[in-house]
């Protein structure tokens, strides 16, 4: 535990802030390109939030809110779905359409562009070995969160003297490859959930008798309970966080 203390207290501020600037860099990347892609396919948009928490700046254009936030966790798009009396014709009025309504490659091509971005960023920079340690991610997520105390310090503790010694090159390529890979798990509330829920309603509608029925509320609870799930991963590492710091 000293050594790990020792390690954080080497980390130069200048290279903490280099790393949050590099992550935020990626959030902005990230949402900005899902929300153009969305407005390409004229999708309702209700909001575009960039960073998490503490609201730093808002503004509307048009009848979207764009949202700026302190902390360099997470961004989305929220989209602005029909009221449930509502008759949901595909093409509205405005020709603008509803998320939920696009057809499936659609919502695969905006789920996917912002990652996809993000992993052609990191390999322009460092290339091709920019995607394997971007997806490496994936193993080290789960493995961290179910060591918080083992596995987690010394994931932490490598990040640590990595932030210090890369060139900020290398530093943005691995930021932006892993922010990329990790939005594309296959669970809710990320962008990989809204990728697997297309090919789960798909494969439920050819193999289950009348599986279009019941295909969204099977969707749906995957969704939720796949969220719940990728929370308790985010708390776990949490607590790895603070442990690794305090």
């Amino acid at each position: 535990m000293d050594l790990l203390l020792e390690n954080i207290a080497g980390l130069a501020w200048g290279a903490f802030f280099r790393l949050v600037a590099v992550l935020y860099a990626a959030i902005v990347l990230h949402t900005l390109v899902t929300a153009l892609l969305s407005w390409i396919f004229r999708v309702n948009i209700e909001e575009i939030s960039i960073g998490a928490l503490l609201p730093v700046f808002k503004m509307k254009i048009g009848t979207t809110i764009l949202s700026l936030k302190a902390m360099p966790i997470s961004g989305f798009v929220r989209y602005t779905e029909p009221e449930a009396a509502q008759a949901t014709p595909i093409i509205q009025r405005d020709q603008s359409r509803y998320f939920k309504q696009l057809p499936a490659v659609l919502t695969i091509i905006i789920a996917i562009a912002g990652s996809l971005a993000l992993l052609q960023t990191a390999i322009i920079l460092i290339g091709k070995s920019a995607v394997l340690s971007g997806f490496a991610v994936w193993g080290q997520f789960i493995a961290g969160a179910l060591g918080p105390f083992s596995v987690a310090q010394t994931y932490l503790a490598d990040l640590s003297s990595f932030i210090q010694s890369a060139p900020l090159e290398t530093l943005i390529a691995v930021v932006f490859a892993k922010y990329g890979a990790i939005n594309l798990l296959p669970l809710g509330g990320v962008n990989g959930g809204a990728i697997f829920s297309v090919f789960l309603r798909s494969l439920i509608a050819l193999f289950v008798p009348l599986g279009s029925l019941f295909s969204d509320r099977a969707v749906n609870l995957y969704l939720q309970l796949s969220m719940i799930l990728l929370l308790l991963l985010f708390l776990s590492w949490s607590v790895a966080l603070f442990y690794f710091l305090f």
